[in-house]
């Protein structure tokens, strides 16, 4: 029995190290590419642009830790900010796969079951893209005078992925708290059970999917809880969405109201377009709605180090929180077995 879990650990150790390698050679040209480019921005703005991007971390591990408290008190909000510094090592090796696998993973190893581990990382996400259509709703009034003399023909590609954003939300609703849904997922494995050997994992599924439920329902009746979320969540993607701004502050005339609020366009508009981890996809929205800016040299640097700040420097940082975690589990494992 323990050689087969050691057999397991070693393979599973195994396929995330060459996981890592094709993502280190998959984002080789990003790399090199940002550490060329680093040596054109000063100091300053890299330290604020790091900053900005440990802000987002932080504000998104307060609120992981805001929800798993309902069922776990004793999860710190330390605990939270390691859990999505821990995701997102495993978001950058995945591209962005694995990231609710992960979540619900280190809750698991934190006394949170699978299921309410699924649940909190649904709602948290759901809450994310809804607090991305909202911030972009509100750019959008805010600043309409200004914004729609430039981009007046591109409000049909706004709206159309506002309508996209509700309704990812809606599915995620569905998916932690409907019982209907569920239903239609239990009537699936069924079908597919005509034989009787999926008998275990109907069980579980079941039972799983009926604890989700629940546990989600709890948390959204939290109304206080949700609301403190969603407004932490404004600063969390403003520490996001300003930095662009911080490497186009000496190469743009426009306003920093005027760039946060493309930059919620262009996350609004990506969000939905189908990429792994929306590779690519947002580099085009971007030079797309930042056009005649700055120039396209400028624009390409500002993108190119959004993305290392925001997605491979947590990523980069995880890596502590991952090999951290590894020893303590081994420790733990140990002293039980020995015990």
């Amino acid at each position: 029995m323990k050689a087969n879990k050691s057999r397991s650990k070693t393979i599973i150790n195994g396929i995330i190290i060459i996981i890592l390698v094709v993502a280190i050679y998959k984002y080789k040209a990003t790399f090199l590419s940002a550490f060329v480019q680093m040596k054109q921005v000063a100091l300053w703005q890299l330290l604020l642009a790091f900053l900005a991007s440990m802000i987002y971390q932080v504000i998104d591990g307060i609120n992981v830790a805001s929800l798993v408290k309902v069922h776990n008190p004793k999860f710190r909000f330390i605990d939270g900010v390691w859990c999505m510094l821990y995701t997102s090592f495993y978001r950058v090796i995945s591209f962005g796969s694995a990231q609710a696998i992960a979540t619900t993973y280190y809750l698991s190893k934190n006394d949170v079951s699978i299921s309410k581990g699924t649940g909190i990382s649904a709602i948290n996400y759901m809450l994310h893209k809804m607090m991305i259509a909202i911030l972009c709703i509100i750019f959008f009034i805010l600043g309409y005078s200004s914004i729609s003399n430039i981009y007046g023909g591109y409000f049909h590609y706004l709206i159309y992925s506002l309508i996209l954003v509700f309704i990812v939300c809606m599915l995620f609703l569905l998916f932690c708290t409907s019982e209907k849904f569920h239903n239609l997922i239990a009537k699936g494995i069924k079908k597919l059970n005509s034989n009787g050997k999926l008998d275990n994992f109907q069980t579980k599924m079941n039972d799983q999917m009926d604890e989700m439920r629940c546990s989600s329902i709890e948390l959204l009746k939290d109304k206080k809880r949700i609301a403190w979320i969603c407004f932490r969540d404004i600063f969390k993607l403003l520490s996001w969405y300003v930095i662009p701004y911080i490497f186009l502050i000496n190469s743009t005339g426009s306003s920093m109201f005027i760039c946060l609020a493309i930059m919620s366009f262009v996350v609004a508009i990506a969000g939905v377009m189908v990429a792994p981890a929306g590779i690519g996809t947002l580099e085009f929205v971007f030079m797309l709605l930042f056009a005649g800016m700055a120039s396209n040299d400028k624009l390409l640097l500002a993108i190119l180090l959004y993305r290392f700040f925001a997605f491979v420097v947590p990523g980069l940082v995880g890596v502590i929180v991952v090999i951290v975690h590894k020893i303590f589990i081994y420790k733990n494992e140990h002293y039980i077995n020995e015990v």
